[in-house]
């Protein structure tokens, strides 16, 4: 046999001695490398998730002031300082946000800040949120966007105004959702949001278009003495209680 018809006879035999050993080590090397891959990607994944509570710093006195308290499971309310003074940034209640998840005096005693100013635009993205949310009183000057998130607990927001856009999609509130009072200025949605125990808008003001298409409530949506001055959309709500209304103010339904 020359050495032509040898190099064939052996290539063509993967599962011979010398075939098998070298078909081993090339799985042992994708191997290798498959494993490598998987760590750096799991290891930068914990690091995005651990790096906002390590690298973040307060701003401000204020700032300093809401923290410690939230840390202290104590209200933050602002409300006897100067407007100036109750400015609070977006990364605060990032920041705040994400304690919930491990910090177990702010799971059991909630994020309770009142009269604060925020002027960034607030934009969370699929935040699972454990702990109780009360945001009373409060001026967004900047547009409001919560897409994807999940709301285990309690969420306020009674007496505040949102001067710009404020989108509510495809969240899930699991606990009582409490917006009396708000006035929210300009476009408004909360499109494809689930709110597993209820809705209370009392005498809130919608300045423009609400989107309240295809929602689902599952307890009592409650919107007495509303206004509303644009078009207001509810195409498709499911609800399993009536519906709490008296007549809306200077509305058009959709």
């Amino acid at each position: 046999m020359n050495l032509d018809s040898e190099i064939l006879h052996t290539t063509s035999l993967p599962f011979t001695r010398h075939g098998r050993f070298r078909w081993i080590g090339l799985i042992w090397q994708v191997y290798r490398v498959a494993a490598f891959i998987c760590a750096t990607v799991l290891c930068r994944q914990l690091s995005a998730q651990t790096a906002v509570p390590r690298v973040w710093l307060p701003a401000n006195d204020q700032e300093r002031y809401v923290v410690s308290n939230v840390l202290a499971g104590l209200p933050a309310p602002l409300g006897a300082f100067r407007e100036q003074q109750r400015v609070l940034s977006a990364a605060l209640l990032d920041y705040l946000l994400r304690l919930s998840e491990t910090n177990v005096t702010v799971v059991h005693k909630g994020i309770l800040v009142g009269d604060a100013v925020f002027v960034d635009p607030i934009e969370l993205r699929f935040c699972d949120v454990n702990a109780e949310l009360f945001l009373t009183n409060c001026v967004f000057s900047n547009r409001f966007s919560l897409l994807g998130c999940h709301f285990r607990k309690s969420f306020v927001i009674e007496g505040s105004v949102f001067a710009e856009e404020a989108r509510v999609w495809a969240s899930q509130f699991d606990s009582f959702f409490a917006a009396s009072g708000v006035k929210f200025l300009s476009e408004t949605s909360f499109h494809t949001s689930k709110f597993s125990h209820g809705i209370e808008m009392n005498n809130a003001v919608f300045g423009d278009s609400v989107d309240f298409n295809f929602i689902e409530v599952l307890n009592f949506l409650s919107a007495r003495n509303c206004q509303v001055w644009n078009l207001l959309s509810m195409n498709d709500v499911k609800h399993l209680l009536p519906i709490a209304s008296s007549p809306l103010k200077n509305s058009q339904i959709d």
